[in-house]
Parts: structure tokens; C-alpha cells; sequence
């Protein structure tokens, strides 16, 4: 290029744009890319780990299955309490497992997900003699329990009617409890411990093993557990039993069916939750998945701007050069070298602002990591499609100025000179 035409571009574009407007805009979209990777990131890192939490197994299968809450008027005298709601209970299994759509029903002392926990404390007999001290979540349930809410079993059997009547103390362990206290290499099933509960000296036998169930919810870490019948000695922890109705369609089609025959069997007692065991696992996450889609919505508003943004700017620098442009192509330049031009520019200045938000993230993301589950704040997935995302929204934000510029008219350029 002589030094004549070099002039004329050199004026004509200090003519178009001021050195500040330009360096303004400039740091606009670079603070914008900056603010769009650092909220792509968060919602990523937001996204993986409501997924983890969708993917870990509960212990139990809340599909089709019916809960509520019956609360037993008070009765002050608690023996007699207690026989009351012992044939309550007993009584109302009996008539829910008769009704139509029903395929299995089971009553405990707390729910999944619920908000009351009972803990037993024990002291368990060990090889070394040294007993080990367990604290354990104690369920006590009915027979049938166990395929009402969907428990897994994965070794002996699961407390049967039989176990009411029995002179030992059935006893169903989870998986947590055994890998703790009970994993010296001998059975698990078989094992008797004579007045290992209720202070009793009764025999207490391990007829089973289930799977963890997280009781609390699924990012909580299971916590030992064990399973007993009804028996004088517990049978005062049913008084405000908790229902469990595994039915063939829509449990909430036998809530009206549920409530009268609770008011017939005891006109004073309360009803309450009546509801889908699906839908208390629903809540369990909804802490994450609204700020996962608080987050999502914010970044891709973020995006948007930066897209926008990028776009008006890159449009505008084309308009008032255009004079340049025709002289280029006038010069030699290419219409594929002018489109390279104007995309180098934009995606310079949001490499600019990646880099920029990249680092913004790596120290802001240390924050979230109480709100994370099974994902990392660094985590990799996270930290890659993010830039891409931004990369590629800005590659075609760029798209159309690009062509603007390289569409210039270089003969209309030489006139004007």
C-alpha cells in the first residue's frame, strides 16, 4: 500500500469513531463477556449438580404411592393410648388393603422425607469384645411396609406378620449400619444378640438387609437404620402413624376413599399431608433446581446482552467506516480478508472478556461450593462449555456486520475521496 492510500485509511477511520467512544465501547463488551461466562458457569456448575442429585438412588420408590399422617386424639393415659393406636393401626391396614386399587400399605413412625426422626441408641456386640456404641434411625413399621414405599432388599427377607407373634425380636438392618458395625466377614443374616433393644432380654435376631434410605433427602448421607414390628415395647411411636398406600393408578384418586374411612374408624382423629410421596421427592430438590433455573435464566439474559451488544457495536464501527472498507477492497482486500477483518474485532474483544470472567469465576465459584452436590466449583465440563457457548453466540452476532463490511463498495469509497 503507497503512502498516499495508508493516509487516507488513517484519517478516514480516526474520522469515524473517537479514540475514547471506541475504547468505551470496547470495555462494555468485554465487561459483558466477562459477566456472561462467569453466570454460564455458575448456572453449569448449578445444572451438573441438580442432575447428580436427580441420579442418586433414594432407597425407595415414591412412584404411585399415597401419604398421609393420622394424628390419634390425645389420651393422657398413655398405656391405654398406646393399645388404642396399636389396634388402629392393625385395624386400618386390614380395611386400606381390601380397597379397590390397592396393592400393598404400610404404616411407621416417621416418613421419607418427613420431618420427624426417631434414633434408638445401642450398644452392639463386636468380635473384639468391645461392644460398639450405634445410633441408628428406628423405624417402626408394619409388615407390608416394606413394599409399600418400594424398600430394596438385598439379603434375608423383610419383617413378616409372623415377626408379631414371634418370641425373638426381628430385626432388618440397612446397608449402612452393616457396613459400619457388622462388616468383620461373617453373615449378617442370623445373627442374635440377646437384649440388644428396648433394654429387654428378649432376643434380638438380624433377619435382613435393605438398602439405604435417605430419609432426609438425597444430598444428606445415609445414616444407619433399623426396622422393627409394633411390639408393647414401641407401640406408643404410633400414635400419629404415618400411611403408606402403594396403589395400580393415581394415589391421590383414593385420598377421599382414605379420609372416610379414617373418620369412620376414629370420628376425632386428624388427617394431614395427605398427598403423592412423588411429590414430597419433588421438594426435596427444589431448592436446587430454582437456583439452578434462577441462575440459568440470569446467564442466558447475560448472553443475550453480550450477543447484543457485540452485534450494535460491531454494526455501528461498520457503518461509520465504511469509507475504509471501500478503499480496502479498492486496495486489493478481499470480501472473505474484509468478513475476517470485522470477526477478528468482535471475537477479540470476547476472548478478552472470557479471560476476564474465566478468572472472575475461578475465585467466585469457591462461594457456591455449599450449594453444589457431587460437583466440584473447578469442575472441567463447567469451565469448557461456557467459553464455547460464548464463542459461538459472538461468532454469529459477528456474522452480519462482517458481511456488511464485506459488501463495501469501492468505487462509491473512491468518489467520496
Amino acid at each position: 500500500m503507497h503512502t498516499g492510500a495508508a493516509t487516507v485509511l488513517h484519517d478516514g477511520g480516526s474520522r469515524a469513531t473517537s479514540a475514547a467512544g471506541k475504547s468505551l465501547r470496547s470495555g462494555l463488551l468485554v465487561a459483558e463477556a466477562a459477566l456472561a461466562v462467569v453466570l454460564l458457569i455458575g448456572a453449569a456448575l448449578l445444572a451438573r449438580s441438580f442432575v447428580r442429585l436427580l441420579e442418586i438412588d433414594s432407597g425407595f420408590v415414591p412412584d404411585n404411592v399415597l401419604i398421609a399422617q393420622v394424628i390419634l386424639p390425645n389420651d393422657p393415659d398413655e398405656e391405654r393410648a398406646a393399645a388404642h393406636s396399636d389396634a388402629f393401626v392393625k385395624a386400618l391396614q386390614t380395611r386400606l388393603e381390601a380397597l379397590p386399587g390397592v396393592v400393598s400399605a404400610g404404616i411407621s413412625n416417621m416418613a421419607p422425607l418427613g420431618d420427624s426422626t426417631a434414633v434408638m441408641g445401642f450398644a452392639l456386640p463386636t468380635g473384639s469384645g468391645e461392644p460398639a456404641s450405634v445410633l441408628a434411625n428406628l423405624w417402626v413399621v408394619t409388615p407390608g411396609y416394606e413394599r409399600a414405599l418400594g424398600l430394596r432388599i438385598r439379603s434375608g427377607r423383610f419383617l413378616a406378620a409372623a415377626d408379631l407373634t414371634s418370641g425373638t425380636l426381628a430385626l432388618v438392618v440397612n446397608e449402612e449400619l452393616a457396613r459400619r458395625y457388622l462388616a468383620d466377614g461373617k453373615p449378617v443374616i442370623g445373627r442374635r444378640y440377646p437384649g440388644l433393644l428396648y433394654g429387654s432380654e428378649r432376643v434380638t435376631e438380624i433377619v435382613g438387609v435393605v438398602g439405604n434410605v435417605l430419609k432426609d433427602g438425597p444430598d444428606r448421607p445415609p445414616q444407619p437404620e433399623i426396622y422393627v414390628v409394633p411390639s408393647d415395647r414401641n407401640r406408643g411411636m404410633l400414635t400419629e402413624p404415618y400411611v403408606l398406600v402403594r396403589t395400580t393408578g393415581d394415589p391421590l384418586a383414593l385420598a377421599p376413599a382414605f379420609r372416610r374411612l379414617v373418620r369412620e374408624m376414629e370420628p376425632q382423629a386428624a388427617v394431614d399431608g395427605v398427598g403423592r410421596l412423588t411429590s414430597r421427592a419433588s421438594r426435596a430438590v427444589a431448592q436446587p433446581r430454582f437456583a439452578a433455573i434462577v441462575l440459568g435464566v440470569f446467564a442466558l439474559l447475560a448472553l443475550a446482552l453480550a450477543a447484543t451488544g457485540l452485534y450494535g457495536v460491531l454494526t455501528y464501527g461498520v457503518s461509520q467506516r465504511r469509507r475504509e472498507m471501500g478503499i480496502r477492497a479498492a486496495l486489493g482486500a478481499t470480501r472473505a480478508g474484509l468478513s475476517r477483518l470485522i470477526l477478528r474485532e468482535g471475537l477479540v474483544l470476547t476472548a478478552a472478556g472470557l479471560v476476564l470472567g474465566l478468572a472472575v469465576a475461578a475465585a467466585v465459584m469457591r462461594l457456591m461450593a455449599s450449594l453444589l452436590f457431587g460437583v466440584t466449583p473447578f469442575d472441567l465440563l463447567a469451565y469448557t462449555t461456557a467459553p464455547l457457548a460464548l464463542l459461538g453466540v459472538a461468532a454469529v452476532a459477528c456474522l452480519l456486520p462482517a458481511r456488511r463490511a464485506a459488501a463495501a463498495d469501492p468505487a462509491e469509497a473512491l468518489r467520496s475521496e
